[in-house]
């Protein structure tokens, strides 16, 4: 990224240094400066992103899968506990 950010610096100085530049020169220049910024903050966003992925995996936290995951199981078995409780009564009562 920074190599590209140095040619971006090196094309605007020699353009400066070429002639003054013209409004549509300097407005096609920040275009460019803002296209090639935005592409670098979706590749940086992307690296923050699967460092902190991996980090997580590393620590071995649940996901949100996971926890969705055991939230299911766990209602499974407080639905198959009270039929449980259920039939012990029923039978108690009988």
């Amino acid at each position: 990224m920074e190599g590209h950010a140095h040619e971006l610096v090196e094309r605007m100085s020699s353009a400066m240094a070429e002639a003054p530049l013209s409004p549509e020169h300097a407005k096609a220049l920040l275009g460019e400066i803002s296209t090639k910024l935005s592409e670098h903050r979706k590749q940086l966003q992307f690296q923050v992103e699967q460092a902190v992925r991996s980090g997580l995996e590393r620590l071995r936290l649940p996901t949100g899968a996971n926890i969705k995951e055991l939230g299911h199981r766990l209602e499974q078995l407080e639905a198959k506990l009270s039929r449980l409780e259920s039939e012990k009564k029923g039978k108690h009562a009988g």
